[in-house]
Order: structure tokens, then sequence, then C-alpha cells
């Protein structure tokens, strides 16, 4: 089964986009920042991350975590 990474600084859109993904039987996980998205892709391995570009009170935004994630893992 495919695993999913959601991460946004907005409880409803991980809500949201968890419920509907969940529905088509995806394993799925959710973070509302940088530091939380980097310890779950520590722990997991995720097929897939999807990823706000504006993430508010993160140490990182979207963009310098999609760096990071691309050169770390």
């Amino acid at each position: 089964m495919k695993k999913i990474l959601i991460v946004d600084d907005e409880k409803d859109i991980r809500s949201n986009i968890k419920a509907i993904l969940t529905d088509e039987n995806y394993l799925t996980d959710t973070a509302e920042n940088s530091d939380q998205t980097l310890e779950l892709v520590k722990k997991d391995n995720f097929d897939l991350i999807i990823l706000d570009v504006w993430l508010n009170d993160s140490a990182l935004d979207g963009i310098e975590l999609l760096k990071t994630l691309k050169t770390s893992y």
C-alpha cells in the first residue's frame, strides 16, 4: 500500500486531503511544519509528499523544505 505524507500549515486542508486519500485506501500521515516533516521522513519512507509552498510558523518554507528533502533523502 502506498504511503503519502501531507504537509500543510492549515489543519482543515490536511484533514480534507487525508480523508480523501484514506477513502482511496492510501496510508497517510500529516505534518504542519518543516520540523515535523523532517522528523517523520527520518522515521518512515513515503511514496509521495504533498507539500504546501507557504508554511506559516515553520523554520523552512515549502521550497526550502523540498530542497532539503531532495538533497538529504
